[in-house]
């Protein structure tokens, strides 16, 4: 028998497919609130499976498909869009309470920040503190996309330097947890200076962060933000950007 947390790094690594890893974490999680043991072939029981299934989703060589996800979600009592890990809609919600019938132990509810991320190239006034409005995100979806959901905040963007990724009026959540830099697919809430702005980063050697925007491409005349190189030390990374919201 395998631990909870053999399991899950099991499936991090295995299962290549986004969703169907999201399902296989979720459910994971929910058999062990829910007190079953982490036997695969009881799960496999459980689920109404052929022997073997389980081992073989963990282990990447077999997919899910809707039925099989819908058979998890109502053994489990849950709905297919919660064990899809999808967010609940944002719905702001008072300091005092929460104005949701579901259970308030399903979500996170995440603070949005006073300072604006600024996306375009102007200086801004960081002010401190953050509003006393929330937005309730499901815990699944929360657990399985942000390495600190607990510190998890959200920031409106302005200016359109990352165009047309993250545009003018969004509002994007940050992972303070994840700060590291790995590749030019990530994109990063930074400071530097008196600035804070979203970017993407990437690492050059000798400790240097190449500060790059989308909205550059000198090629078609775009070239009101080209990118920087600065030493690593003078940029402070508060999080790594993980979801955006935007209006119609």
């Amino acid at each position: 028998m395998k631990t909870k947390d053999q399991l899950i790094e099991d499936i991090k690594k295995n299962v290549s497919n986004e969703e169907d890893r999201i399902i296989l974490l979720n459910v994971i999680e929910l058999l062990d609130q829910q007190g079953h043991p982490m036997v695969l072939s009881r799960m496999d029981a459980l689920f109404k499976m052929s022997p073997g299934r389980t081992h073989n989703m963990i282990k990447g060589r077999k997919g899910l498909g809707d039925m099989l996800a819908q058979r998890f979600a109502e053994t489990l009592g849950v709905t297919l869009r919660e064990l899809k890990g999808w967010p609940a809609d944002s719905r702001a919600v008072n300091k005092s309470g929460h104005d949701f019938h579901e259970d308030a132990d399903s979500y996170y509810y995440v603070p949005l920040a006073k300072a604006f991320l600024s996306a375009g190239g102007g200086a801004l006034v960081l002010e401190e503190g953050v509003e006393r409005e929330r937005f309730a995100f499901r815990r699944p979806w929360m657990n399985s996309k942000i390495s600190a959901p607990s510190k998890a905040f959200l920031m409106p963007v302005r200016g359109d330097s990352m165009y047309p990724t993250i545009q003018h009026g969004d509002v994007v959540l940050i992972d303070p947890g994840d700060t590291r830099v790995r590749d030019r697919r990530s994109i990063f809430g930074i400071r530097v200076d008196d600035m804070i702005s979203v970017k993407r980063l990437v690492l050059l050697p000798n400790n240097v962060l190449r500060i790059i925007s989308d909205n550059y491409d000198a090629a078609n005349g775009r070239t009101d933000f080209p990118p920087i190189e600065v030493p690593a030390e003078d940029v402070h990374i508060f999080g790594r950007v993980a979801w955006l919201g935007r209006d119609m």
